[in-house]
């Protein structure tokens, strides 16, 4: 069996967001995306015993959103991480919006996909 992540390059690591509660804006300075494409190939001695579970979440009144997903096609594992915040400044009201988003994305990208010799 062969187990690895499919974030080798950045990712979240921590939650930005750890208070319970938040009286001021959350200010990003300039709306955010980040997206991540990535294919591996692998040999065909190998199957996929388990991907990550693909997610789409989306923050109210067009805010953000988080899209990830992977997919096999002929031994190659197709992985798509998007990460949109619409925004540069979100009220106090959205706080928990975001942190539940942001909650999601480090819980996916501690996901790892899992091989399996045949």
């Amino acid at each position: 069996m062969v187990y690895f992540s499919p974030f080798i390059v950045e990712r979240w690591k921590n939650n930005p967001f750890r208070s319970d509660e938040r009286n001021y804006p959350v200010d990003f300075g300039a709306p955010l995306e980040e997206i991540t494409l990535l294919t591996w190939s692998y040999p065909p001695t190998y199957s996929v015993d388990e991907l990550p579970k693909n997610v789409a979440i989306a923050l109210p009144q067009n805010g953000g959103r988080y899209l990830f997903s992977t997919s096999v096609v002929n031994n190659k594992i197709q992985m798509m991480s998007n990460l949109t915040l619409s925004k540069s400044v979100y009220s106090p009201t959205e706080y928990h919006t975001l942190k539940e988003l942001f909650n999601r994305v480090i819980q996916s990208q501690e996901s790892q996909i899992v091989l399996k010799k045949k």
